[in-house]
């Protein structure tokens, strides 16, 4: 029999020590004779020969399906599997096919752990190239966990000698995070135990230099070339440090140097040679040598689609949607190849390119991702879009091309919290199969996943105090993490309305605003500029906020000095008139329309904004009764998305039982004494139950959810920090915004009545991170949630109202105007307390209902019109009087 491939993969710009194994070493000790009939060992090493005598991705792609036919059960026929199976995802990743490698991979490093299995160096060719891919692929949180699953094992293995590789490919992972001071950090620890290894050095040379810290950076260079002298990388690193100080003629010739290098070694990956041509062709686009640089381009398209069908061809001025796959390499070269289209006044050229690279993106950024993962692409992909609109806006203002409109809010919806509203509807989309094995299964996982990631969490927040037990966790999020990507394609597969896109139209928007006598308006933040697409039954707009740099940061600042007045409750009673000019410039700003019923779409510190505490006029006054808030002008309420936006509107239930979670933390220093009223609010309004003092545990909350139709917590939260999640407190425990993701939750409505339920670190394109993101992200389509640290007692009021209307209306987001309304002009309630900081706190995302009362309101007067008219009639033909 041939030799196996020799197996082994550099990492991404490090890797450690190339570990190739043979079948000769590993075959021999499990062949089984063959007597009369052979066995599925020996049948799947004979298929195996086959296809390394004709290694072709569709020899490799039928194999891969033979092997999934066979009924494997021993160990040998395991191990058997996971050979052949890290030999196709050597093959495949050899060839530019990153998905498919990381599914053999990913597959056979699952079969191998799960079922105990030995005899096979899995560490090295399995689980290194799997987490080399993950990174490629900018999955870097799965990358993270297989890489440190990896260095763990290996400790356990005392395989020092893989060790040092195993922490450069992490520490590359921290670096593509932007965390370079804990690359830096994790480096430095390794070089104590492998002072001489030289991808440390040259990784950490790398990260200071990302951190300025240049001279420390070159000094560390030079030991790491001192012990290899052929590192494609430094001269990378070097060409970097001359472009920052726009030497670029010495970046080009660094750069040209490490080509040379890296065409030199045989094991070079046309993937790395196309990364080196794509950092060619960003000095010639700096040396406005746009004709090199395209030819550079023309070079990585080459290298990375050579196995596309069909290939790039180098007469093609742009690679085809057919051509492309998820690689991001390709959407860099993409991206750049816009830039120079638009340096050219080519603007549709760029904006066809733009397109490619966020379709590029899209089949990167998979629901089969990790949300960490997908949340890094997601930031990242925002400043493509946002270069996007400012092309597509200034051409849409010449041209007046429909088409250029359509695009734009399509490529504007991709920076409007998509990863939560797929999420949602994906959820939704599963409810009518929930009886199947399939999904009873998919949910379970889904919920184990969420606490290990807690789990994971903590431990990582407390330093790893038991590096087996966090070795466990690891194993367990890989292994259950596998199964639900597993169960995810299943179900895709018997339902295919489940593999619906997840995007919408202007047109659909439109359609919806028109029927419903809505506007609609979605804002896009950006760095330079801000965008807005205001639709209504009659018009659409797409509106430049802000133009520039120093314009942009004006308004952002304007956002914030009118959020810094809801800190406390002395802020806007000590500086009233202060108050009442941002409030009025800041809507000016947002270039709100007169509008009977609107609804915000909010982008990134947008959303905590209390856009109906805003005012319509300018106002001198000091009685907030009299005050034009836009709340007395316009019936408003909030979406995540134009997605979510479209979602049916569901009535609620005409009797909804309630379940009211109500801690009080009485005798405490968390003692909530009005939330007691709630309560009661709640209580004389629906039918349900109450969770009082230590009742409302996380326990007892969470298990009782599933069979009430209204939530309401009226406890502590927080919006956490970047570095700590949101939660929600208990009487028990806090409550992680992240132990939420792994829920289903089915309900007309949740109502946060707690502190800051709104607020969290904000992810570039997807929003905050919030208490209120993770219910939606959990299914949960209706909410009210607060955007500051709310009043006890006056909370306690406008809830009491609130419900009180929702019992008569059924109206959720109606009901929650009315309140505040109501607060308003309520004469017991003193001018103080009616500033907006005692009834803005609360915004609604959801259904907009209207109430029963208004639809037999308007059903009384259209019969009344019809009789008179009829009337009219009768008497101008007969003379007869009604």
């Amino acid at each position: 029999m041939k030799q196996l491939f020799f197996l082994g993969i550099i990492g991404i710009c490090i890797g450690g020590s190339y570990s190739p194994f043979a079948k000769a070493h590993t075959y021999q000790t499990i062949r089984l004779p063959v007597y009369e009939q052979q066995s599925i060992t020996e049948a799947i090493y004979l298929k195996l020969d086959a296809f390394i005598e004709a290694p072709q991705l569709s020899n490799g792609q039928a194999f891969y399906q033979w092997l999934k036919d066979q009924s494997i059960s021993t160990k040998e026929e395991q191990l058997a599997q996971v050979i052949s199976l890290s030999n196709l995802g050597f093959f495949a990743s050899a060839h530019g096919d990153n998905q498919r490698a990381i599914q053999y991979y990913a597959e056979g490093w699952n079969i191998y752990n799960s079922n105990q299995l030995s005899g096979f160096d899995i560490l090295q060719s399995c689980l290194k190239p799997l987490g080399n891919l993950y990174t490629q692929t900018n999955a870097l949180s799965e990358a993270q966990q297989i890489i440190e699953i990896y260095i763990l094992r290996a400790q356990e293995a005392k395989r020092i000698e893989i060790i040092p590789g195993g922490i450069a490919n992490l520490s590359v992972v921290y670096q593509n995070q932007g965390n370079y001071e804990k690359a830096i950090s994790l480096i430095e620890e390794g070089l104590k135990r492998h002072p001489r290894y030289p991808n440390l050095l040259t990784n950490l040379a790398t990260n200071l230099f990302a951190v300025d810290r240049h001279q420390e950076g070159l000094k560390v260079a030079q030991q790491s070339l001192a012990i290899n002298p052929n590192q494609p990388n430094i001269y990378k690193m070097r060409a970097q440090l001359y472009a920052g100080k726009k030497r670029y003629t010495e970046a080009v010739q660094e750069l040209k140097q490490a080509y040379l290098l890296q065409q030199e070694n045989p094991r070079t990956p046309q993937r790395g040679l196309a990364k080196t041509q794509l950092a060619l062709a960003e000095i010639y686009v700096q040396l406005n040598q746009l004709e090199t640089a395209k030819i550079a381009l023309k070079n990585v398209y080459t290298r990375v689609l050579q196995n596309s069908v069909p290939p790039f061809d180098s007469e093609q001025d742009v690679p085809a949607l057919r051509q492309l796959f998820p690689e991001n390499t390709l959407m860099d070269a993409l991206d750049l190849d816009a830039h120079i289209a638009f340096l050219e006044n080519d603007s549709p050229g760029s904006l066809k390119r733009y397109e490619l690279a966020a379709y590029t993106a899209a089949l990167l950024n998979t629901r089969q991702r990790n949300q960490q993962s997908r949340l890094i692409m997601q930031s990242n992909s925002k400043k493509r879009i946002e270069t996007y609109l400012t092309i597509a806006h200034a051409s849409y203002l010449k041209e007046k091309d429909l088409k250029i409109l359509e695009n734009a809010f399509l490529m504007f919806q991709k920076a409007t919290a998509s990863i939560v509203s797929e999420t949602y509807i994906n959820k939704k989309q599963r409810q009518p199969y929930r009886d199947d094995a399939l999904s009873i299964d998919l949910e379970q996982r889904e919920k184990k996943q969420a606490n290990w990631n807690v789990e994971a969490y903590e431990n990582q927040r407390l330093g790893i105090p038991n590096p087996l037990e966090y070795a466990a966790i690891l194993d367990s999020i890989d292994q259950n993490g596998y199964q639900i990507n597993t169960l995810q394609n299943q179900l895709r597969l018997k339902y295919p309305a489940l593999n619906e896109r997840y995007e919408t139209s202007v047109s659909e928007v439109q359609s919806k605003a028109r029927k419903k006598g809505q506007t609609v308006v979605s804002y896009f933040m950006g760095t330079t500029a801000s965008y807005q697409f205001v639709i209504s039954g009659s018009e659409v707009t797409f509106n430049r906020l802000t133009s520039g740099a120093k314009a942009q940061e004006d308004f952002k600042q304007e956002c914030v000095q009118f959020i810094s007045y809801f800190k406390d409750a002395g802020q806007i009673n000590n500086d009233p008139n202060g108050y009442t000019q941002a409030a009025y410039l800041l809507f000016k700003k947002l270039n709100l329309p007169d509008a009977d019923a609107l609804i915000i779409i909010p982008d990134s510190f947008l959303q905590f904004i209390p856009f109906d505490a805003l005012l319509t006029e300018e106002s001198k006054g000091f009685q907030y009764g009299k005050m034009p808030f836009l709340l007395r002008q316009s019936r408003l309420s909030y979406a995540l998305s134009p997605l979510l936006y479209l979602e049916e509107d569901i009535p609620m239930v005409k009797h909804p039982m309630a379940l009211g979670v109500f801690p009080v933390f009485e005798g405490t220093p968390l003692e909530l004494t009005h939330s007691i009223e709630e309560a009661k609010a709640l209580e004389d309004s629906f039918d349900g139950e109450l969770l009082m003092h230590g009742e409302a545990s996380a326990v007892a909350a969470f298990a009782k959810a599933g069979t009430h139709q209204i939530l309401h917590f009226s406890t502590h939260a927080s919006g956490g920090t970047l570095q700590t999640p949101a939660y929600l407190q208990l009487y028990d425990a806090q409550i992680p915004v992240n132990r939420l993701y792994g829920d289903q939750w089915q309900t007309d409505l949740v109502v946060l009545s707690a502190c800051e339920t709104g607020i969290g670190a904000i992810i570039s394109g997807e929003g905050a991170q919030s208490l209120a993101r993770g219910f939606q992200y959990a299914g949960v389509q209706n909410i009210a949630f607060t955007l500051w640290q709310v009043n006890d007692r006056s909370t306690a009021t406008l809830m009491s109202t609130y419900y009180e209307n929702l019992k008569k209306t059924r109206s959720r987001d109606g009901s929650l105007q009315a309140a505040k309304s109501n607060y308003l002009t309520d004469t017991s309630i003193p001018n103080t307390k009616k500033s907006p900081y005692y009834w803005g706190a609360f915004v609604y995302y959801g259904t907009t209902d209207v109430s029963p009362n208004y639809n037999t309101w308007v059903w009384w007067c259209g019969l009344g019109i019809l009789a008179l008219f009829l009337a009219l009639l009768l008497k101008r033909k007969h003379g007869i009087t009604a």
